[in-house]
């Protein structure tokens, strides 16, 4: 198995080294990411960001809302 540990802690550059990883064929399966996030909201493909996130409160906390692919 091999791992990555990701520098950085924000979820969008996770997130999408985490999408370049799996459709890349430079790294094979099985693999496991390791990181640290700063404070956010990860919200899937079909959930409404206006209904269930308090977008005001994020903004005054500082907190990321970012949206995952799957």
């Amino acid at each position: 198995m091999q791992y990555v540990v990701m520098k950085t802690d924000d979820i969008r550059t996770n997130l999408a080294t985490e999408q370049y990883l799996m459709n890349s064929d430079k790294i094979k399966p099985p693999f496991m990411l390791f990181y640290i996030e700063k404070p956010c909201i990860i919200v899937g493909r079909n959930q409404n960001t206006m209904e269930e996130i308090n977008q005001k409160y994020c903004e005054e906390h500082g907190i990321t809302i970012t949206r995952r692919l799957s």
